[in-house]
């Protein structure tokens, strides 16, 4: 079978992990949308960063693209486990560089970047909270929604933290 299987011809698609079909602005649909934007975004942070020689920011967001990967496995144990991690990046971060405020200018093209996948990590926090709220995943796995939100909440807080990082450079 070939990648056009116009099964999604009629505005509906598959939700992962199950049988059901829905409609292509379902909430489910629209989070993980926005989950692949941001992983999409986060390749051309990444590439950015490797062209300039920046491979410590640029291996730090190739190891945050893995963690992403699992939690759109929708996996609680792993979703908890990742989001330890970014707690001990973010501490790391903070060490080396404290925030003082939050409005910025980005004028370095890497720091606007990553600042801008900040945002779209965001709005996925956003998505997947109307997910939550409006409860049209299937209900097994509401718990595992509920998981992602302090990962999605931390990874955005990373991101800014490293899109300051680089601008201060």
């Amino acid at each position: 079978m070939g990648i056009s299987t116009k099964k999604g011809d009629s505005g509906f698609t598959q939700l992962p992990n199950t049988a059901e079909r829905v409609s292509k602005d379902d909430p489910c649909i629209e989070f993980f949308g926005t989950l692949d934007e941001l992983d999409a975004f986060l390749a051309i942070c990444e590439n950015m960063l490797k062209s300039a020689g920046k491979t410590d920011i640029a291996n730090l967001i190739t190891e945050i693209k893995i963690k992403l990967t699992d939690i759109m496995a929708v996996n609680s144990a792993e979703t908890a486990k990742n989001t330890l991690w970014l707690e001990q990046q973010i501490t790391r971060a903070e060490k080396d560089m404290p925030v003082r405020d939050f409005i910025r200018n980005w004028p370095d093209n890497s720091a606007a970047y990553i600042n801008a996948a900040r945002t779209i990590c965001r709005r996925a926090e956003r998505r997947l909270i109307t997910l939550i709220n409006n409860n049209s995943a299937e209900s097994d796995l509401n718990r595992d929604w509920n998981a992602m939100l302090p990962f999605l909440n931390r990874l955005s807080d990373l991101l800014f933290l490293l899109a300051v990082s680089e601008n201060d450079i």
